[in-house]
């Protein structure tokens, strides 16, 4: 542009190398993962583009000495991140692409053994990426089409698997581990129709992050059942805090909340402990034909919701949480919630939250029982029942207090139906869910009853029945009368198939009484056969 003098830009960049470099150079912002990255590639681009500056072999050396350390450690070994919130994770492809090409495709030894990582995230990505061609919306992400992106990484790095899953059709892969992050992908297919669920059980994190542990995200038939409420702004006004507040907190995201407390890892952020990042997180996981199976922990403890650093006077409970979610394929998901906390009553709430575009109208609940349904014309729909409570309790665009809302996009907030299960309870406590999806608005579960043991037996309008008990804690084991069997485990699950050319199946989960690291047995029956142990 000749209307910017050689003085001028003389200027700009002697600034750029002796101010701005030093900033970096002192300041490497290494807790919050996505910034540590982005400063330690600009200072290793400073350090090639303009090598002319005395202070260029400093930004070089530390530069790419710190982006081997982000990429080798934030950058756990499946792809994902120690910063829980995919928008920041997607930053590693696009920006190592534009330090990769200033070499013209002859990379040095130290920059070339960086591109496993990359091609790993690149497929962490792909992977967790919605029928929608969304990424869930967790913690800082906002719900824009990213397959575009996923397209373009594709081209780049030479990834045909994430060129399949980009275009949205064809034999794409199926459920998925991620098991170092702590993320898992119950799917069939990657078509818009295909069923689709993200379990998040996650470690302790840095960086941007919610109180979302043990959640969920739902997609069925075309559309999007169950959705994380996803985060509001960054502005610390009045009102942003209060919002804020509720989009950080558990009671927006599909997971369970005690006494009105949120779990309470944001307290903790700074004391993870990176040493422990070479190994996984431990969940079970499992897939079959039929059946799918995840299980994530929680174990630090609840707390008042805030979306701000403690002020150290908040209320602090000790607690965990166990979810196991059985997927019996292809539209039914049955969810184990497990708690021990301290105290001799408790208040516990299951949070489920509708995606936008159900309404009050669409949603029709039991007068008698805690099970709800939705009935929309215009797509697919979900029926969700608990075996603890009474009937739902279901807000929507609320603003006192604030819940009930939706913000996919960043400073835009939507009201959403959230529905809410609530019982009380002592120190342990455990319930079922269970989660059916159909295509049509007619009813998918036709019968539904509730038994002593926190367990629930519900014929499908398919004629499937499900029988479902979990562990009341302790020493007790759950029960379950399966043909001429006592099945007796942690968790025991019945689903009777019918056959029109066969006699009825009967398979069974049978997990576990307590699920340490010595006895972590699953088993998967159909009928007297084993298939897993």
């Amino acid at each position: 542009d000749p209307r910017i003098s050689d003085a001028f830009l003389a200027n700009l960049l002697t600034s750029i190398m002796r101010d701005h470099a030093t900033v970096m150079l002192n300041n490497p912002r290494r807790w919050t993962p996505n910034q540590f990255f982005h400063v330690a590639l600009v200072l290793t681009t400073l350090g090639i583009v303009l090598s002319e500056f005395n202070t260029a072999p400093a930004c070089y050396l530390v530069g790419i000495e710190r982006l081997e350390t982000s990429m080798q450690t934030t950058a756990l070994a499946d792809g994902s991140d120690m910063e829980q919130s995919f928008n920041y994770n997607s930053g590693l492809p696009e920006r190592f692409y534009e330090l990769l090409r200033l070499y013209r495709g002859d990379p040095t030894p130290r920059v070339a053994a960086l591109l496993d990582i990359v091609e790993r995230r690149c497929r962490f990505l792909a992977a967790v990426t919605t029928p929608s061609g969304t990424f869930p919306s967790i913690a800082k992400t906002h719900g824009d089409d990213v397959r575009p992106m996923l397209a373009e990484w594709a081209s780049l790095y030479g990834l045909s698997d994430v060129a399949t899953i980009a275009a949205g059709k064809g034999d794409g892969p199926g459920s998925a581990a991620f098991d170092y992050g702590g993320y898992y992908v119950l799917r069939s297919g990657i078509g818009p129709e295909d069923p689709y669920l993200l379990f998040k059980a996650s470690r302790l994190a840095v960086g941007h992050m919610h109180e979302d542990c043990n959640s969920l995200v739902l997609y069925a038939y075309g559309r999007r059942l169950l959705c994380d409420s996803g985060n509001f702004n960054y502005a610390d006004d009045a009102q942003s805090r209060r919002r804020n507040t509720y989009f950080f907190s558990s009671a927006s995201h599909n997971t369970v909340t005690v006494d009105g407390l949120s779990q309470g890892r944001l307290a903790l952020q700074g004391t993870a402990d990176l040493s422990e990042l070479d190994q996984p997180i431990g969940a079970r996981w499992y897939d079959s034909p039929t059946i799918g199976l995840v299980e994530g922990f929680y174990r630090e403890g609840y707390t008042t919701p805030t979306s701000h650093p403690p002020s150290g006077q908040e209320r602090r409970l000790p607690g965990e949480h166990r979810r196991t979610i059985v997927w019996v394929k292809p539209d039914v998901w049955v969810v184990f919630d497990e708690l021990t906390t301290e105290g001799e009553s408790h208040r516990y709430t299951a949070h489920w939250q509708l995606a936008p575009g159900f309404t009050a109208g669409h949603i029709i609940t039991d007068p008698n029982l805690p099970l709800l349904r939705t009935a929309d014309t215009d797509g697919a729909n979900l029926t969700i029942g608990c075996s603890r409570g009474a009937r739902p309790h279901i807000v929507c665009g609320s603003n006192d207090p604030y819940e009930g809302w939706c913000a996919l996009h960043y400073n835009e907030a939507i009201p959403s139906a959230d529905v809410s299960f609530s019982w009380d309870d002592g120190a342990r406590t455990s319930a079922v869910h269970l989660l059916v999806a159909s295509k049509h608005p007619r009813p998918s579960v036709l019968d539904y009853s509730l038994t002593p043991e926190a367990g629930l037996d519900a014929l499908l309008a398919d004629g499937r029945v499900i029988r479902a008990r979990v562990s009341a804690g302790g020493d007790r084991q759950a029960s379950l009368d399966v043909g001429e069997k006592d099945v007796r485990g942690r968790i025991v699950l019945s689903l009777s198939r019918p056959e029109t050319s066969a006699p009825a199946r009967q398979e069974e989960v049978i997990l576990d009484a307590d699920g340490t690291e010595e006895h972590r047995d699953l088993h998967v029956c159909d009928g007297e056969e084993r298939l897993v142990d």
